[in-house]
This record gives C-alpha cells, sequence and structure tokens, in this order.
C-alpha cells in the first residue's frame, strides 16, 4: 500500500507539473482549481479501501466544488511539504490539510474564514498522571515533526522560559506523522508527545496502543484554506469565504464534523 499511495503521489505531481495554472477552463468553460493535500491523515484525509480520498477536509472540498458555480475543483494528494511548495510556486491554489493559521504562517500564505477549530494535546502512556500541561513536561522529552504547528507550541513555550525550565524535543521526521509520533511514546523513546486528540484517539483505538489523551488541550487552533498571499489568493478568498459561511450557517460543518469526528468542532459564527 505504501509504495501505491508514494506512486500515485508522484503521478499526481507530475500532472500538476505539466498543467498550466492561471485558472484554466474546463471543457464545461469551468475554471479548474488545484487542492493540494496528504492522503494519510484519517479521519481528515486519507485513502479509503478503495484507494480514492475521503475524510472531513475531502468531504469539505467536495461541499466547496458543489457549491462554486463555474469552478471544478481537482484534489491533488501530494503530501504536507509538496503542497505547500506547489502553491506557493503556484501549481496549485489551495492547500487543505488541517491547516492551523498562526502567525509565522500568515506572514507567507492567505487564509479563508476558518472552517475547523483544532486542538492540540499532550499524549502520554497510558496511567500516568504526573504530565498534565506544559509546565509538567518541564525536563523531559517530546517527539515532533520539524516545522508542524505541534512543535511550534513547544518551541515557542522554550523562548518564553529559562535554562532550568526547557522541554527537551526529539525532531524526527516521517510519512505517517501522528502514528509515528505516538509510536515513539508507547516504545518509551520520549515521554510525551503534542498531537490532535480526534487523530490521536483513532491511531491508538486502530492500534491498540497503551496511551492516554489528557483531557485539556494546551491549546485551540482555527483551521482555514491555505492560499497564496497575492492578488490570485485575494480574489479567491473573495469567493470561497461565502461559502465557508454558508457551509457553517446551515449546519453542514457542524454534521461534517460529527461524522468524522464525533464532536462538534466547528467554529462559533
Amino acid at each position: 500500500m505504501k509504495s501505491k499511495n508514494m506512486t500515485f503521489i508522484i503521478i499526481a505531481a507530475a500532472f500538476v507539473a505539466a498543467a498550466a495554472f492561471s485558472y484554466p477552463s474546463s471543457a464545461a468553460d469551468d475554471k479548474i482549481l488545484y487542492v493540494g493535500t496528504q492522503n494519510d491523515y484519517p479521519p481528515f484525509t486519507f485513502l479509503d479501501a478503495n484507494d480514492q480520498l475521503d475524510g472531513f477536509d475531502i468531504a469539505l472540498v467536495r461541499e466547496l466544488d458543489k457549491r462554486l458555480d463555474g469552478y471544478t475543483i481537482e484534489i491533488l494528494p501530494l503530501g504536507w511539504d509538496n503542497a505547500f511548495v506547489a502553491l506557493e510556486t503556484g501549481r496549485i491554489q489551495m492547500v487543505v490539510d488541517q491547516v492551523a493559521v498562526n502567525p509565522v504562517r500568515e506572514e507567507t500564505y492567505l487564509f479563508t474564514r476558518p472552517y475547523f477549530t483544532a486542538q492540540s494535546s499532550i499524549i502520554v502512556k497510558k496511567g500516568r498522571t504526573d504530565i498534565q500541561n506544559l509546565d509538567d513536561l518541564q525536563g523531559k522529552s517530546v517527539q515532533a515533526f520539524p516545522g508542524n504547528s505541534y512543535a511550534m507550541i513547544v518551541e515557542d513555550y522554550n523562548a518564553s522560559h529559562g535554562p532550568g525550565e526547557q522541554i527537551t524535543i526529539r525532531y524526527i521526521a516521517g510519512s505517517v506523522p501522528t502514528a509515528e509520533n505516538l509510536l515513539g511514546v508507547a516504545a518509551g523513546k520520549v515521554d510525551a508527545v503534542i498531537d490532535d486528540p480526534v487523530m490521536s484517539n483513532a491511531v491508538i483505538k486502530e492500534q491498540g496502543l497503551d496511551l492516554d489523551v489528557i483531557p485539556s488541550p494546551v491549546q485551540s487552533d482555527p483551521i482555514a484554506v491555505a492560499l497564496a498571499k497575492n492578488d490570485a489568493g485575494v480574489e479567491l478568498k473573495a469567493i470561497l469565504d461565502p461559502v465557508i459561511d454558508e457551509l457553517l450557517a446551515d449546519g453542514t460543518l457542524k454534521a461534517l464534523s460529527e461524522k468524522w469526528t464525533e464532536s462538534d468542532y466547528v467554529p462559533q459564527r
């Protein structure tokens, strides 16, 4: 399955590289919008048993596709890093991949109205009670992927605390971030990780890991569609924001959140 997924990504990337990216028109005169995402981040974006993309974020994109007159949306499973490279070089127009909005990213990207609220939680070995918040991680170790929002939480914490109050970060790379992170805790390589509680609980259940997600999140972040920070991005934001508002107002996003995460993580209007 892994090699098959990689082939899929390479083919998709080659398709993107060969296309014209100034909103080309289809045979039906629809303008095509290309969306980059992952294919291994359940329950948000993943390949189902039939090797078809599915999940909360994919369902959102399909709703946008249905409601945007004059546009057709093509979804490309490029992976996290490649999607942002493609966005920055104009090869795609959007990234829909549980992208948390924060000041660092806002320096580089434009964002739509938030459509989801992501929480960041500490995950530890089952039964461990000495870690309940970030302060409890002082002098302990966490595992993180460079550049992601969970790593930034710990990095920001360390930057605002003194030498004797630091959290040790063990940076790793991997193709399935949350699963890799949780396995590090389960194997005792680190004391904890910080990750999304929805996906973490799904992985813990699927793989039968003896881990606990601490109930109180350490941070909540708005999730939005990432766009290029240029005139085309501004134009696209003006088109997408009203549709996202509509999905929030009519309860569609609430229903999708409850379907895929078993809870309502939709932003308050």
